[in-house]
């Protein structure tokens, strides 16, 4: 699914750097129990006041692109992630919010399983495409 992909910059960049063995890049955690229907907004909310790498929000989804409640957040430093590990079992409306030590690698190997359906891409200070 090339055109799936191709609507996900963020994530075909995260793929594309780790895929090149690309060393840069913040540490990752792994999070799980969000609604189905949480946005990438709700887990920047989520995690207010530490610093999410540029398109560090990985949703994942099936291959048929429905939500898993589960992705990885990408962080600038090793502080935040470790700021972020401190919020597990946080909540996100009803839900209560499991938060894991990742890695790139398990993001990759996320991305590939996902097939170019995953729920990366940009946003900050800019507001994405407003």
């Amino acid at each position: 699914h090339a055109a799936a992909a191709a609507g996900h910059p963020g994530a075909q960049a995260l793929l594309a750097a780790a895929q090149g063995g690309a060393a840069q890049g913040g540490p990752v955690v792994r999070i799980r129990g969000l609604p189905y229907s949480a946005s990438k907004e709700d887990v920047l909310a989520f995690f207010h006041g530490l610093e999410v790498a540029e398109g560090g929000v990985v949703l994942t989804a099936t291959v048929e692109g429905r939500a898993t409640g589960a992705g990885f957040v990408e962080f600038t430093s090793e502080e935040a992630a470790q700021a972020a590990l401190q919020r597990h079992m946080g909540q996100v409306g009803a839900r209560y919010i499991e938060v894991f030590p990742s890695s790139r690698a398990d993001l990759v190997k996320a991305l590939q399983r996902m097939g170019g359906h995953g729920g990366g891409g940009d946003h900050g200070a800019a507001g994405g495409d407003g």
